[in-house]
């Protein structure tokens, strides 16, 4: 199987490349540090890449271009690259957000330029990206992110009514508090690991399901927080996790 996957190079996206490049699929993956990519390449064989910005059009046709050189059209995309900045405190920056927005949100949307209509030719194909529980609620730190998160969830609901029957899979991952360099919060039993999640990962992908919620637990409170005040979920999920 030919997989790509974007932010490989930390966190969850590096762990998911690991695992699949261990059992011997070959993996084209996308970030903004060449050198842990380098590294990637020079362990597994069956590892290419492209560093760069997923939200800059030109990087995305250079992309375009290598991936038709290398004959790699992949069987999923899971698009993984994010970035959580605390654009509220203590003063809205504006700048902040669109950066949030450039990769959160058009990023995504730039893969599914790519390749959307390859995959509809062939009659099949999954794109797979990693949301959030910030969609559900906002929180403190960030006015964007949550926004971001929510918007791509619900494009990818669109997508999936428009291409689902003609072979085309478009799923979320709703994901928890886990241990990267996103997560603020100290350790506890709520946070898990990029490894464990990894391996959740790789059962969705051979999935035709369009909704995931990783892990339970955490995901299961903030799928019940929808019926409770903003301001009260922000309270309580502070003292919970910090």
């Amino acid at each position: 199987m030919k997989i790509l996957i974007t932010g490989v190079s930390s966190g969850i996206g590096n762990a998911l490349a690991k695992k699949f490049l261990q059992e011997g699929h070959s993996v084209f993956g996308v970030a903004r540090r060449e050198e842990i990519l380098k590294s990637l390449e020079q362990t597994y064989p069956n590892f290419f890449f492209k560093s760069g910005d997923v939200g800059d059009r030109k990087f995305i046709l250079e992309l375009g271009k290598k991936l038709n050189n290398l004959n790699f059209v992949p069987d999923v995309i899971v698009l993984g690259a994010g970035v959580q900045l605390d654009d509220a405190l203590p003063k809205y920056n504006s700048e902040l957000s669109k950066k949030m927005f450039n990769t959160n949100v058009f990023g995504v949307l730039n893969f599914i330029d790519l390749f959307l209509e390859k995959f509809l030719d062939q009659k099949k194909g999954h794109f797979i990206v990693l949301s959030s529980i910030s969609a559900f609620k906002p929180h403190r730190e960030s006015v964007t992110y949550p926004a971001t998160k929510s918007a791509i969830s619900m494009s990818f609901k669109g997508f999936n009514l428009h291409y689902k029957k003609r072979g085309v899979i478009f799923s979320n991952i709703y994901l928890g508090p886990i241990d990267t360099q996103m997560w603020k919060g100290k350790k506890s039993f709520l946070v898990t690991s990029p490894e464990k999640i990894a391996e959740r990962i790789k059962k969705v992908i051979y999935s035709k399901k369009e909704n995931y919620y990783l892990p339970f637990f955490s995901t299961t409170v903030s799928r019940m927080s929808k019926l409770i005040p903003s301001r009260l979920y922000s309270y309580l999920s502070e003292k919970l996790l910090k």
